[in-house]
């Protein structure tokens, strides 16, 4: 029962715009960034191993480096700085 008052509420603010004051999960902080080209830079000169183990140990560097910031968000990091060094 209160579940379902809960969710009504939810699609009421969400029908009337609340969406829009929420906080934005998909921004990555400077510093993320900064330490993400990092780690892509020790780990681009690995030879012998794949991208994808690259892509990994990256990862797990920056989940490491910045527990508290969503897992989502760092791999994020890493895709964006993998597509800007492609362009």
């Amino acid at each position: 029962m209160f579940n379902k008052i809960l969710i009504q509420i939810g699609l009421k603010l969400l029908f009337w715009g609340a969406y829009k004051i929420l906080p934005q999960a998909n921004i990555v902080p400077d510093k993320v960034i900064t330490f993400a080209q990092i780690f892509c830079d020790k780990y681009e000169a690995v030879t012998d191993v794949s991208g994808e183990w690259k892509r990994h140990q990256a990862y797990s560097a920056l989940i490491k480096k910045f527990p508290l910031v969503k897992k989502r968000v760092l791999a994020l990091a890493i895709e964006l700085e993998i597509n800007k060094r492609m362009d």
